[in-house]
């Protein structure tokens, strides 16, 4: 529970940060891993960082190991994610989130780190209201391909294959929490429904009932209707990240 209770000060440290200031920073990164590995914080200092496969012990990635390089990389990827450039943002938000990663800035929590700040980018390119798109869902229940996208997009340069991948976990994420988001709308309208006095049941809800509904559904219709319409597109042998 300690985990999870990290996961979410640090997601709402960062959805704060950058609606104050409009940007992601480096320090909103830091800010976001501290809250998740409070013990293991800051950027990586020291070589000898490797990636194995935990069932064999074989290395299958080594990311940049010196201190300069990591925070260069990571300078970078700021300015990448602050270009202005006409690049759709669910893109950007792909091909940062794998550039994050193989630069694995820390020395724990990239996983967790990497998948908050998918939500930061869409948060910071008017996509996203609320933190409510629960892409890390989508990356855990299909870690085999994510893993094997990965080390594959290292390897070939298969970045088509790997921002598929990425925007079809938006797409059905989108849909699955807008599916979430009306069911507790219909459930929210029954129950106040049920607790309305007899006399307000006779032609259905009227007054003050009506006006209390309403108020409701316009709250929860109002978090995800803002956001349009989700973009469409079409542990395995391979793991490359600590989560």
């Amino acid at each position: 529970m300690k985990e999870v209770r990290h996961y979410v000060e640090a997601l709402q440290v960062g959805f704060e940060e950058v609606r104050k200031s409009g940007s992601i920073l480096l320090k909103t990164l830091l800010d976001v891993q501290t809250r998740i590995e409070p013990k293991k914080a800051g950027l990586r200092k020291l070589p000898g960082t490797v990636l194995k496969n935990p069932a064999s012990g074989r290395i299958v990635y080594e990311p940049p190991q010196s201190a300069a390089e990591v925070e260069s990389l990571m300078n970078n990827l700021i300015d990448f994610l602050h270009a202005e450039d006409y690049l759709n943002p669910i893109l950007r938000m792909a091909i940062a989130h794998h550039q994050f990663e193989s630069i694995h800035p820390f020395y724990d929590g990239n996983g967790r780190t990497g998948r908050i700040l998918n939500l930061l980018i869409l948060q910071k390119e008017s996509l996203l209201d609320l933190p409510v798109l629960y892409l890390s869902r989508y990356i855990t229940t299909t870690k085999g391909e994510y893993y094997r996208l990965l080390q594959e997009t290292h390897a070939k340069g298969l970045w088509k294959d790997w921002c598929l991948y990425m925007i079809r976990g938006v797409s059905m994420t989108a849909r699955s929490e807008i599916m979430l988001v009306k069911s507790l709308r219909a459930l929210m309208q029954g129950s106040a429904q049920q607790s309305l006095p007899p006399s307000l049941h006779e032609d259905r809800v009227r007054g003050e009932g009506a006006r209390h509904i309403a108020r409701h559904r316009f709250e929860i219709s109002g978090a995800v209707g803002r956001r349009g319409n989700p973009p469409q597109g079409k542990e395995g042998e391979n793991q490359l990240l600590h989560q």
